[in-house]
């Protein structure tokens, strides 16, 4: 996002229902209200006591968004942090009562489905795998790629186990 898209689409707080929200969970009101505040993102403030937002667009420079669930928050440029390229990473400071979420076994088992007819939530196991781990080959310099590599990657892409004909990588900014 760019520092306007974070203004506009995390710095809503005081023109919007997250405000009664943030402020119903911290006079320690039943939360089970959540869903009637269409707060989404804000609903991280039931676990940890700060949000992090580092983001970068390819028309801007890299920001991070900070806020601890108060009715205010900070956007600076974010030079702290590694590069992220482009895209958005989301960091969550967990309370100490919440630190149960740091268990991957807890994080399979959030996906919850709302039963309609009694207003309790089921809960459905979901089950991930990451199947691709190798940095895309166009992310790479076309010298640290042999040609194995390209090879497996034409016959990913095309689903074809013929040898490809020719390789040709260039780079567009």
């Amino acid at each position: 996002m760019t520092k306007a898209e974070l203004v506009n689409n995390l710095g809503t707080i005081a023109r919007s229902g997250t405000k009664d929200f943030i402020e119903a969970l911290h006079s320690g009101a039943d939360i089970s209200m959540i869903g009637q505040f269409g707060v989404g993102f804000y609903s991280a403030y039931l676990v940890a006591d700060r949000v992090q937002v580092i983001t970068k667009h390819n028309d801007d420079v890299q920001y991070i968004w900070e806020s601890s669930a108060s009715k205010s928050f900070t956007i600076a440029r974010n030079t702290d942090n590694e590069p992220i390229g482009r895209g958005t990473l989301i960091k969550l400071f967990l309370k100490e009562d919440q630190l149960e979420y740091l268990e991957e076994h807890k994080i399979k088992e959030l996906e919850a489905e709302k039963d309609e007819e009694n207003d309790k939530v089921k809960i459905k196991m979901l089950e991930t795998e990451e199947l691709n781990n190798t940095k895309p080959i166009w992310k790479r310099n076309s010298d640290d790629i042999n040609h194995e590599e390209y090879a497996a990657f034409y016959k990913s892409l095309a689903n074809d186990w013929e040898e490809h004909l020719a390789v040709k990588q260039f780079s567009v900014e």
